[in-house]
């Protein structure tokens, strides 16, 4: 993570870390770095709920390593007492035949023996927890990763931290996520996650419902704004959507994915100049974003700007080479400027890539008989007959 990350603090955010202790503070100013920063991000704006919420989060590590620790002292003193009760028997002047029978038959030399082995279990076991409760991340932040009351931390951290968040079935990690919740109703990244799963899953509206939930706890996270967005989008509140990625803009206007998401809906809503301005914005954040470049392209498309359209369309497959819909729209836009083997050849590249694409048989057997190649285009229409296309060229 960035050390240089700048803290920019609400009235209530100054408020309540004032009220820590210094040393205190700095180790809650450090895991609000930790749990909000975003690679990329310079700053970073930290509310009151921000500083509670990472309150809570040390105070479960410190509770934790303090209740292993007095089990580990406990250990030692069970320890102790069976070692006491063992040589109080084995240290009399006794025979060899005495010292079988004690230890055969004496209760004393039995529960000693019995409370060593079971005080030396538990002093490794709670030892081993103590020390690996809470680890120290820089100077100061704990990341929390085995304490059974901060369980919900093991479930997903990993994930979060892997970028695997669904690495288990959806509806498994939805569980866990909402076990998180029952242990800590505020925890936002749990209501995110539960969100997230439910969204993967197509159950948009109990997603839509979560991540107002998750706004509620954090109203000023960009990424927040953004997934609901993109929530609104898939049903179909193209206005809502849109609305929420300019949230998202404006919390973070570096951020180039609220910006492309803008564009997608803009261009849903027919609204094809500005969907063209927001692509620009997310390339001139991400100019290496090839999806960006191949939507800015249809839209230009769309408007009948072909050249400027077949120049983004270049921009696209230079990034990404294997993009399908980058070839043909591109064939499609040299088809109609006239430019026929420029067309073919990009329809053939398609077909190099997947050669199942009835379509691009089938445009490509269009440009062949504009050529007056016929037999060429006969065979490709053939192919795009076997492969299901609908049409039928040959019998027209």
């Amino acid at each position: 993570m960035n050390n240089n990350i700048k803290l920019i603090y609400t009235e209530g955010g100054k408020n309540r870390l004032s009220e820590l202790k210094e040393n205190y503070a700095n180790i809650v100013e450090e895991t609000v770095k930790e749990n909000k920063y975003v690679p990329g991000d310079n700053v970073i704006e930290v509310t009151a709920s921000d500083i509670e919420y990472a309150s809570r989060r040390i105070k479960i590590v410190h509770v934790e390593r303090r209740k292993n620790k007095y089990y580990y002292i406990l250990s030692i003193l069970y320890i102790t007492l069976g070692v006491i009760f063992v040589m109080y028997q084995m240290f009399k002047p006794v025979s060899f035949d005495q010292i079988i029978f004690i230890i055969m038959n004496n209760l004393y030399f039995t529960l000693g023996i019995m409370l060593i082995l079971i005080g030396v279990s538990a002093a490794v076991y709670f030892r081993h927890k103590e020390r690996r409760t809470g680890s120290f991340i820089g100077p100061y932040v704990y990341k929390i990763e085995y304490s059974p009351h901060a369980k919900k931390y093991r479930n997903y951290r990993d994930d979060i931290d892997n970028n695997q968040l669904y690495r288990y079935d959806l509806d498994e990690a939805r569980k866990r996520y909402e076990k998180a919740i029952e242990i800590d109703p505020q925890d936002a990244k749990a209501w995110e996650l539960t969100g997230s799963t439910l969204y993967h899953q197509g159950k948009y509206d109990e997603a839509l419902k979560v991540y107002e939930r998750v706004i509620e706890i954090n109203p000023h996270d960009a990424r927040t704004w953004n997934n609901r967005g993109k929530i609104l989008y898939s049903l179909g509140k193209l206005d809502e959507a849109i609305k929420a990625y300019d949230k998202a803009i404006e919390l973070d206007p570096n951020a180039a994915k609220p910006w492309y998401n803008k564009g997608t809906a803009l261009y849903e809503l027919g609204k094809l100049d500005e969907a063209i301005e927001a692509y620009k914005k997310a390339l001139e954040i991400n100019p290496r974003d090839a999806n960006a470049w191949y939507n800015e392209g249809t839209a230009l498309y769309k408007l009948g700007k072909l050249d400027e359209a077949i120049e983004a369309y270049k921009k696209a497959l230079e990034i990404n080479p294997q993009l399908v819909e980058a070839w043909n729209s591109n064939g499609a836009a040299l088809y109609e400027l006239g430019k026929l083997d420029e067309a073919i050849e990009a329809y053939g590249r398609v077909i190099e890539i997947n050669p199942q694409d009835a379509n691009a048989w089938y445009n490509k057997g269009k440009a062949l008989k504009t050529l007056n190649c016929d037999t060429e285009a006969n065979e490709a229409f053939a192919k795009a007959k076997k492969l299901g296309y609908r049409d039928d060229p040959i019998s027209k």
